[in-house]
């Protein structure tokens, strides 16, 4: 036999490595304390973490302190700074902010130096590596920190075509047709990299030959569909868009036809719509409203409403408004999967199903509910990671997000029910944040809080390019996109900006005021959410509960999914599960012998407070290899603190303490019926177990020092074990031996360990 002293440190030995194992599969995080930059109101308080801003307005992370960037409104973040004389090996020292980057971002297209520094794409000092596209050749002098093509054939014709007159430089001077011999090509100019020959337009000179250039292959060339033909290429426009004059650009059209694009813009005192085109329409009618500090917006335009988590004093709640009259006000019940919206910051509105996701940064969970909110389901939060924006494509049956903080940082996709996930950028990314889409051109645009840029990607991760720099989008929440234009709320100076979604655009930019300063801005616009055919959209394809639009290769399908605690059956029936199940709780694990298929653990996690089901992928027959975990039952998400947790096959009940409720409560495993079992003398709850044949619950209790029993039928309840010094934990039983498992930790070996 173990002596008692010996076998108090292997037991905690035990518990240690059961915790780390379980921890490997379901992360334990702490609750977010908000974007960097994140402005607060009364009393400054930031973490550890965290730097304060002199004038007590802004948190911002301690890592933005000395970075070259002023990211405090009054700059005190890059007060009183040594900066770095020297980097370290395979680094890049920028010339003016001081920075160091890794080597390999120099000379890449991109200037990561900071707003005001592109020393690392410095032209001179990448030029080696500068190739303008095909038969097009350099100008010699940069324009705005970047190199201009010009066609070969347009050097030395007398015209000036480069800004700075470079090709008809004296490199034209000395030129003879005869210098084209000695190449093999009929036709060439003088380039300020030697001759170059040429082809006739839409060709390009390529292994001693003139062949088709692929026009397609040009930023810009077309707005959204693009065709290469030989010596040419032709434009067209998606559904919904008609081709400009210039046959390059398409013209959203928008329902009724003829009416000006119109921006929702959040901001930090309300809601309000505004004209670019005609400001004055803005004064006519009801098109604000007051709120505080409106973060999770969306609209629907087939129905003109415009919906957002209203904030108060006292609570939050989802309200819808009429787009044309804002004083048209109704509320909306709340996703049953969260007790309240408190830290709801990202909603949106799936345009072709009418289904909801409504995001909890706090709880980090995502709901996924059908227009009438009746059923939800909660995504895996193992797949989306801390979302930091969301958007959603039904037309091609994908939903985006941003991440950062627990994981590296990260731009991804997955289908609309959640599977599938996959990053389309994680590299040179820092704080990404504000998405937008254009479903039109199938692109995604998102800002980088702390590059201060707006980079863009299609819906493969291809074709990755910076469109602007030296953006500040701090608290940012949304952006949005149309046509040709970003639009993209500017904090500072209370406007929206509207500007170019290409590189090297030559129109200044636009400001449109608002007023206050903005977190969101929407286009509302009937192609924002352009109209398709899809089974979804009709009563929800068929589905009992929810219908999420997906595709076989262009042929459109419904998805039927079921709310938590419930499994498909046929094409669209739900109905509730039945099964094994194991448990986790306070760390310490125990399992039945015989693993069903659908055996899942039980989960309690303390922050962010959730009880829930961990699907043991791949146990049993019929499971598929690598498929994405599913949720057994629905998670009990009004927990404050819960340690241990048991389940009542019988009665599908879900049971769990709660340390900072001092009760023990249950559910129905779909969620409903959530009712306190026993609120009076639970103190530190911490194991607890169902035994299925006497229908008894039997738990633990640290800080009362007592072991106790209670029927769950009729909650009367008994003390069986209290003793001074004793401390029982984890807890399992043994029905059919009629055996109580307990192990406690008496504090004397407490201190041993500690002393």
């Amino acid at each position: 036999m173990v002596p008692a002293a010996e076998a108090a440190p292997a037991l905690l030995l035990a518990v240690l490595l059961v915790a780390s194992a379980v921890s490997a599969h379901w992360p334990i995080s702490e609750s977010s304390s908000g974007i960097p930059g994140e402005e607060l109101t009364g009393t400054l308080k930031c973490n550890d973490d965290q730097f304060a801003c002199a004038d007590a307005l802004r948190c911002v992370p301690a890592a933005w302190r000395c970075d070259g960037r002023a990211h405090c409104t009054d700059a005190s973040d890059e007060i009183s700074c040594t900066y770095n004389t020297t980097c370290g090996p395979g680094q890049f020292r920028c010339v003016r902010s001081g920075l160091c980057i890794a080597a390999s971002w120099r000379c890449d297209g991109d200037a990561d130096c900071g707003p005001h520094d592109a020393s690392d794409e410095d032209p001179y000092m990448c030029e080696k590596d500068f190739k303008c596209w095909g038969a097009w050749a350099r100008c010699a002098t940069p324009e705005d920190g970047q190199f201009s093509c010009v066609p070969v054939y347009n050097f030395c014709d007398g015209v000036r075509h480069c800004l700075d007159g470079s090709d008809e430089w004296d490199i034209c001077d000395n030129f003879t047709e005869s210098s084209c011999a000695a190449l093999g090509c009929a036709a060439c100019r003088p380039t300020h990299e030697g001759a170059s020959c040429y082809c006739q337009p839409g060709y390009e000179w390529r292994d001693g030959r003139c062949v088709d250039s692929d026009e397609c292959e040009w930023e810009g060339a077309c707005a959204q569909r693009c065709s290469n033909l030989p010596g040419s290429y032709a434009c067209a426009c998606a559904a919904g868009y008609v081709l400009r004059a210039d046959q390059r650009s398409c013209a959203a059209v928008n329902d009724p036809v003829g009416a000006p694009l119109s921006l929702i813009v959040a901001t930090e005192s309300g809601v309000e719509r505004v004209w670019p085109a005609e400001p004055a329409a803005s004064a006519r009618g009801n098109h604000s409203l007051a709120a505080l500090d409106v973060r999770a917006i969306d609209f629907l335009y087939t129905n003109r409403s415009v919906c957002y988590v209203h904030r108060n004093v006292s609570r939050a709640a989802l309200v819808c408004v009429d787009a044309d009259d804002f004083s048209r006000r109704r509320e909306l019940p709340a996703p049953h999967p969260l007790p309240d919206l408190d830290s709801v910051e990202h909603l949106a509105i799936d345009w072709v199903s009418g289904n909801w996701y409504v995001a909890d940064s706090a709880r980090e969970l995502v709901a996924l509910c059908d227009a009438a909110l009746r059923h939800c389901r909660l995504l895996p939060e193992r797949a989306l990671g801390r979302l930091r924006s969301l958007a959603l494509d039904p037309t091609a049956g994908y939903m985006f997000w941003s991440a950062w903080g627990a994981e590296p940082p990260a731009v991804r996709r997955a289908s609309l029910a959640g599977a599938d996930a996959r990053a389309l950028a994680d590299l040179k990314l820092v704080y990404p944040g504000a998405l937008a889409l254009d479903p039109a051109a199938r692109a995604l645009y998102w800002v980088d809080a702390y590059l201060e840029c707006v980079e863009r990607v299609d819906y493969d991760g291809r074709r990755r390019a910076t469109v602007r720099r030296g953006y500040d989008s701090q608290r940012l929440e949304r952006i949005s996109v149309l046509e040709g234009l970003l639009y993209l709320p500017v904090w500072q100076n209370r406007s929206v900006l509207a500007a170019s979604r290409y590189r090297r655009a030559r129109a200044p930019p636009a400001h449109h005021a608002v007023r206050a300063r903005p977190l969101a801005a929407l286009v509302y616009h009937r192609q924002r959410q352009p109209n398709v055919t899809h089974p979804c959209a009709v009563r929800k394809g068929g589905c009992a509960h929810v219908c999420v639009p997906a595709y076989s290769g262009a042929a459109p399908r419904a998805h039927c999914v079921c709310r938590n605690g419930y499994r498909l059956v046929g094409h669209g029936d739900c109905e509730q599960r039945r099964t094994w199940c194991w448990k986790v709780y306070e760390y310490v694990a125990w399992a039945p012998a015989g693993v069903e298929a659908e055996s899942y653990l039980v989960v309690s996690r303390g922050a962010p407070a959730l009880v829930g089901g961990l699907v043991l992928a791949g146990a049993g027959p019929g499971a598929a290899p690598g498929a994405e975990p599913d949720e057994p039952f629905a998670p009990a998400t009004h927990a404050a603190r819960p340690t241990a947790s048991d389940v009542d096959i019988d009665k599908q009940m879900l049971y769990y303490c709660d340390v900072h409720k001092y009760q023990i409560i249950r559910q129905k495993l779909d969620g409903s019926q959530q009712e306190v079992f026993l609120g009076a003398e639970v103190d530190n709850c911490e194991g607890l177990a169902i035994d299925w044949m006497s229908r008894n619950v039997y738990w633990t209790d640290d800080a009362l020092g007592q072991l106790s029993v209670a029927r769950l039928d009729a909650r009367a309840r008994r003390v069986l074990l209290r003793a001074p010094h004793y401390h029982p934990r984890a807890l399992a039983l043994d029905p059919a031996n009629g055996q109580v498992l307990h192990c406690t930790i008496i504090l004397y070996y407490f201190y041993i360990m500690l002393f």
